[in-house]
């Protein structure tokens, strides 16, 4: 055994393990079989050595004692010393149980048999359902699921890690819901889950042809032989507008939707979207730039997640954190001169660009979460594929403010990209008043859509990072 692993035992007996020490034993008993038995070995050899240490010390002082009074007969000191020692045996061995129960990592053949299916980690507020028909209770880490468990994330900071017996994972992320769990049961059935809503990351173990792993959404059904994976079901699982994203970055994934009538073949680092009018196909994910993914009608984009930032001589874009309520990481503002013409702006003007994949063709309407931290800067310019579409206003807007209009009249018309094709297109953002501050951008087919809140979760974004450009590179 190295010093490495043996350090790492040591810190977990006394208490003194990290977080990323706990996933480091779990990774190492997990994968390791002859790992698993020296880590039993060193847990019993820790507890005998505590027990010697315990009788040294209790031999001290029972000299001590004695030397202070008159010497019990032999019979009663064997008879104590017996006792004792078994007592601190069975408190050696428990402590020993107590360890591996909590791990839940260890074979049977050394403590038992390992949950078929348990709930490893927990993060946020998670709860969890035990069973079919059952309430839904707060999570405990280390919890097993019974076939028929149900897992609940709330909040968009919410995690959950499930685990199998063969190494399988699923990561569920914030506002999730995960159903109808079941591990491998009788009659020959695989590993199958339903995401209900929300998304969570797959890390699937290879399974037999005969038992692969199914996932279900309210859009789809994806056989899964042992892969990694992504799975999104957004925005609205069971309306008009809902769909499911499925990316998978290593083997493949057979997909077959509630709308197609063949099923469809996701390879490595391929995409699929399964919506209604959506033609089920496997795309090749962006690489190089960055570029998000619409699933379901609708487009949702932190705006500091820019593909590009263009600054020109009139100033630039800067991602800040200053102003509270933002959702994401940050948000962006417009350090740069006023830009209120109406012509020339998409050639004069700082600018951000949001690649785009779009499956679902037709009129998206447009909505972003603005704010001024003065009496001005509170509008902006926008457009599709460099083709400006209009202002958008908000009259002053000294909190965070979804605005969909021209300005806030209730008779203003509604900001909308027309006839919008499927594939790839460039949503843009122009500088129209320095000091206008954007949080996130919402692209939706829904013409009855409004967000609310800091929206929805973000689509997925894959590909590079963000480019720059400066003054005159264009």
């Amino acid at each position: 055994m190295s010093a490495a692993a043996e350090d790492l035992f040591d810190r977990y007996l006394v208490g003194a393990a990290t977080a990323e020490d706990l996933e480091a034993l779990e990774r190492l008993l997990t994968r390791e079989p002859q790992m698993r038995r020296r880590f039993a070995e060193h847990v019993q050899w820790s507890a005998l050595f505590a027990q010697a240490l315990a009788l040294r010390v209790k031999t001290a002082a029972n000299v001590r004692r004695a030397a202070a009074r008159p010497r019990a007969s032999a019979r009663v000191r064997g008879w104590r010393g017996r006792v004792w020692r078994l007592l601190v045996l069975a408190g050696a061995t428990a402590a020993c149980v107590m360890i591996a129960a909590r791990l839940g990592l260890l074979r049977g053949d050394l403590f038992g048999p390992r949950p078929a299916l348990r709930l490893a980690r927990v993060e946020g507020r998670v709860r969890v359902a035990t069973g079919a028909g059952s309430v839904l209770r707060a999570a405990v880490a280390g919890q097993a699921l019974a076939a028929g468990s149900r897992v609940v994330t709330e909040g968009a900071s919410a995690r959950a890690r499930l685990a199998y017996a063969d190494g399988t994972t699923l990561q569920l992320l914030g506002d999730s819901d995960l159903r109808e769990l079941a591990a491998d049961g009788p009659g020959g059935r695989g590993k199958s889950v339903v995401l209900a809503a929300g998304e969570l990351t797959a890390d699937v173990a290879a399974q037999g042809r005969a038992q692969p792993m199914v996932l279900h959404t309210p859009h789809a059904s994806l056989t899964v032989l042992g892969t990694r994976l992504k799975l999104v079901v957004a925005p609205e699982p069971n309306g008009p507008f809902g769909g499911t994203c499925v990316v998978v970055t290593r083997g493949s994934v057979r997909v077959r939707g509630k709308w197609s009538a063949e099923p469809v073949l996701v390879g490595e680092r391929q995409y699929a979207v399964v919506a209604e009018h959506v033609a089920l196909e496997a795309h090749p994910l962006p690489s190089g730039r960055r570029a998000f993914i619409e699933v379901g009608g609708r487009v949702v984009i932190e705006a500091e997640h820019c593909t590009e930032r263009v600054n020109r001589s009139g100033g630039t874009w800067v991602e800040e954190g200053g102003l509270p309520g933002y959702g994401g990481a940050g948000y962006m503002r417009a350090a740069a001169q006023n830009m209120r013409e109406d012509q020339g702006y998409a050639a004069r003007a700082a600018e951000l660009r949001y690649e785009i994949r779009f499956s679902t063709p037709g009129t998206y309407y447009f909505w972003v979460r603005l704010r001024s931290p003065g009496p001005w800067g509170d509008s902006l310019w926008y457009g599709l594929d460099g083709v400006g579409y209009g202002p958008r206003a908000g009259r002053g807007a000294a909190e965070w403010v979804w605005l969909g209009q021209a300005n806030p009249n209730a008779n203003a018309p509604r900001g909308a990209l027309r006839d919008v094709g499927s594939g790839q297109h460039v949503l843009n953002l122009w500088v129209r008043e320095g000091d206008a501050c954007v949080d996130r951008l919402i692209l939706s087919t829904d013409p009855d859509y409004t967000p609310a809140g800091v929206g929805p979760r973000e689509s997925p974004l894959y590909g590079g990072v963000e480019t720059a450009r400066p003054p005159g590179a264009e």
